[in-house]
């Protein structure tokens, strides 16, 4: 029996670049074909505490200018180093080079990198990405567990604020849930559990039973007499607005009529009736209202989960957003970004967030008018 200690040392170090497409022109292509880099750097050396030239020439025992034979730079081209498809596999014979990628400033993993160096790789750590991998595929087991065993009166209340459609059997609304719980499932289950869901599910019911209203042409939430309660701004929704507000001294009384004019009787129901059925029974002092009527129809449109760059793409179309002058996009008369790549780094912004999703509701009641 061959009883040899197999070596844990790396055979070979893999780095990867760190920008993907975002927008690729063929399918599965996340990165370019080739990237090079250039083998000559200026870092910080933490051992003697200067900054030094390095460079990465085959057959030179050192990375640093100042101990190689041949130190003339304009002699020599320097040397390219290529990833080809996104990757770089170094040899650990290879032990210059590798020297050279863990000193530069592009590599990610450099902890005394100079700040106002792009970076531009990082090494690719199967053992980690597995971890992380794990970890998703529990997230979204658990989100997709809260669906799957959400009291149906919960279900509906909570497919509501996500603005999902509710006119149809429960099996296809826990289907749509289980959908977006999958997508981001961290998210999802702090959002069910966030206070503003719960304001925003007892703000539909004040509309379903008429004690307030939302009048669109003037962005207004008002009382069911037609007084103002808020006026929300350009770029937020109207209910928005006025969970903000309740969350304000000002607006705590506001709240508090709301919840005393709602009575939400207790009845159990069945699974076999549809969303507004059970909504129907939770506002018990008028029907629910016609937009939740019992008829066929379609699923309805929804960009809630849609990627940003096909979103931008949806939003044009529609006519959501709009250009003015040759790059500039427009929603709402606000300025969401210059170019393509402009509005995606806006729309990432968290804190724009409130003013995508209006956005994405913008472009869903184009999409299902």
């Amino acid at each position: 029996m061959n009883t040899t200690k197999r070596s844990t040392k790396k055979s070979h170090h893999i780095f990867v670049l760190v920008k993907e497409n975002t927008d690729p022109t063929v399918q599965n292509v996340r990165y370019p074909r080739s990237r090079t880099i250039v083998a000559l750097d200026e870092i910080y050396d933490e051992e003697k505490e200067v900054n030094r030239i390095i460079r990465y020439l085959p057959g030179e025992q050192s990375i640093f200018l100042d101990e190689q034979t041949d130190q003339d730079l304009k002699k020599r081209r320097p040397h390219e180093i290529v990833f080809m498809n996104g990757a770089l596999i170094v040899d650990k014979r290879q032990a210059t080079l590798l020297k050279f990628i863990q000193a530069c400033n592009h590599f990610q993993g450099n902890s005394n990198r100079m700040p106002n160096k792009e970076v531009i790789f990082k090494e690719h750590t199967p053992e980690v990405t597995a971890k992380s991998a794990m970890q998703e595929d529990m997230n979204i087991s658990n989100a997709k567990s809260m669906v799957y065993n959400m009291e149906l009166k919960e279900l509906i209340s909570y497919a509501r604020v996500l603005d999902i459609n509710i006119n149809r059997p429960v099996d296809l609304i826990r289907w749509d849930m289980a959908s977006v719980a999958s997508h981001d499932p961290n998210w999802f289950i702090e959002n069910k559990n966030s206070p503003n869901t719960t304001r925003m599910h007892y703000l539909f019911e004040a509309i379903d039973l008429e004690i307030i209203k939302v009048t669109t042409a003037d962005r207004t939430v008002r009382w069911a007499n037609g007084q103002a309660i808020v006026q929300a701004p350009i770029g937020v929704e109207p209910l928005d607005a006025l969970v903000d507000l309740t969350f304000e001294k000002d607006g705590e009384i506001v709240y508090e009529t709301i919840i005393n004019k709602i009575r939400i009787p207790e009845q159990d129901t069945k699974e076999s009736v549809t969303g507004a059925d059970v909504l129907k029974e939770m506002s018990n002092e008028n029907p629910f209202k016609k937009e939740y009527v019992e008829k066929e129809e379609k699923p309805a449109f929804t960009s809630k989960n849609m990627e940003i760059p096909l979103l931008i793409d949806e939003c044009l179309t529609e006519g959501v957003i709009y250009k003015k002058g040759p790059a500039h996009h427009y929603f709402k008369e606000i300025n969401i970004g210059k170019g393509r790549n402009g509005v995606i780094k806006y729309l990432e912004d968290p804190k724009h967030q409130t003013l995508k999703k209006s956005m994405i509701k913008a472009l869903d009641h184009k999409k299902n008018a």
